[in-house]
């Protein structure tokens, strides 16, 4: 019983992670964008002291967020993250923009739990750049 709960969890996460991707693709700038948002906010989750259950529960409805937006993970990826339009903002630029928005665009428990997920580098471990500043994309294997 438990080994077919653990090969349906996996089914469920690679189904909820290729939709994610589908999603993402439509255009180079947004790719991994899903997958990041889902790890943040799967980590603010854990943050907040909820059943690993809850924080898995969360990170699947954030892999499908571009349904509908998630707030401060999905604005952090986006700021984090270079765009057609802009190079990805700095660390000291994205902590200002939460703390300036923090209780009017973004909830400020969240945003509490994102700037120590920031300042002690879980967020550096998902989103890489090289020596140039480009981002390196590594996520492939996060959800297996």
């Amino acid at each position: 019983m438990e080994i077919q709960r653990e090969k349906d969890r996996q089914i469920i996460s690679q189904a909820m992670v290729t939709f994610a991707y589908l999603v993402d693709a439509k255009d180079q700038y947004t790719q991994e964008h899903s997958v990041r948002v889902a790890l943040y906010s799967e980590e603010i989750a854990r943050r907040m002291g909820m059943s690993e259950a809850d924080a898995t529960l969360i990170r699947y409805i954030a892999l499908v967020h571009d349904c509908g937006k998630v707030g401060v993970p999905d604005a952090y990826d986006a700021m984090s993250s270079d765009r057609c339009y802009r190079s990805h903002l700095s660390k000291e630029k994205i902590l200002e923009e939460l703390n300036r928005y923090s209780g009017e665009q973004f909830d400020p428990e969240l945003v509490k739990y994102m700037i120590d997920m920031i300042e002690d580098g879980f967020t550096y471990n998902i989103h890489h750049y090289d020596d140039d500043g480009r981002e390196v994309k590594h996520l492939e294997e996060v959800f297996k």
